[in-house]
């Protein structure tokens, strides 16, 4: 079925706008999409005590003040599940989909994906190192660089890729992504910058790059002067709250969330430029 081009009806800022939790136009599908995808692994596995044993993993894995599985003796799981808050709700979705995924059923994927995106969500689903989980959604034309870039430059795209689960994830670790920046950063630029030491830290290769004094993007050179020393600024603000880079005296504090985004985007486009060898030496 198409979709419609413009909203039918409503609030024009309802569509305007990505929307937390679960508002009440996709508690429906949700439920729904739950119904049908524990069926279908029931069938799958077995009914035979499927979804207390479910529950119990999920227990284990997301720690909630009420446990799932006391209540899903007589009840199906996906009625227990859609019972709690919107929270909840989330962390079960992104628990059940690395599940699905490995039960052959990539359908039940892109169909919350398809309702996430429908409804308005802040989240999408996304598949890291072969695993489908939630992350936050952000604007296409960065999240289309972010994936250029993971999938181009071979160990540092890894790293990359796992720097933005952890900014982006449901469990946001913003001191984690930093830190995988920083390596994706190193991994891909120091057998460039530091030749022979490929494994230097990215403060080696920014003592190197400040040095010698030459390190441009590709641009022609009718550009400002300031410009020329745009990159070795990059790197040098991105080690600067690197945990490895704290001077012992107590100045240091872990990044916040919003450093660390920006920590992973700048990674981002440092990873892809010294990849494509946009990033050189002037002649």
């Amino acid at each position: 079925m198409s979709e419609p081009r413009y909203p039918l009806s409503g609030p024009t800022q309802r569509h305007d706008v990505l929307h937390e939790g679960i508002p009440a136009w996709l508690r429906e599908p949700i439920r729904a999409w739950l119904e049908e995808s524990l069926e279908y692994l029931r069938n799958r596995f077995g009914r035979s005590g499927f979804d207390a044993s479910l529950a119990r993993t999920f227990d284990l894995h997301a720690r909630l003040e009420e446990p799932l599985a006391p209540n899903v003796k007589n009840v199906y799981l996906w009625s227990v599940v859609m019972n709690r808050d919107d929270e909840p709700i989330l962390d079960f979705v992104h628990f059940l989909l690395p599940i699905l995924m490995n039960a052959n059923a990539p359908l039940f994927v892109e169909d919350v994906d398809d309702t996430l995106r429908l409804g308005g969500s802040v989240w999408r689903v996304a598949e890291r190192d072969g695993n489908a989980g939630l992350e936050r959604r952000v604007d296409d034309t960065a999240m289309a660089a972010a994936d250029k870039a993971m999938a181009e430059s071979g160990h540092a795209g890894k790293l990359l890729e796992q720097a933005w689960e952890k900014v982006y994830g449901r469990n946001p670790d913003p001191k984690g992504a930093y830190s995988k920046a920083v390596l994706a950063v190193e991994e891909i630029a120091a057998p460039i910058v530091t030749h022979k030491d490929k494994k230097s830290t990215l403060g080696k290769i920014a003592q190197v790059m400040r040095d010698q004094g030459d390190w441009r993007y590709a641009l022609h050179d009718g550009g400002i002067e300031s410009a020329q020393d745009a990159p070795l600024h990059q790197v040098q603000e991105l080690w600067h709250r690197d945990a490895r880079h704290a001077n012992g005296e107590g100045t240091y504090r872990d990044p916040t969330q919003q450093e660390a985004e920006t920590a992973v985007f700048l990674a981002v486009g440092l990873v892809h430029m010294f990849g494509a060898g946009l990033i050189t030496r002037k002649p």
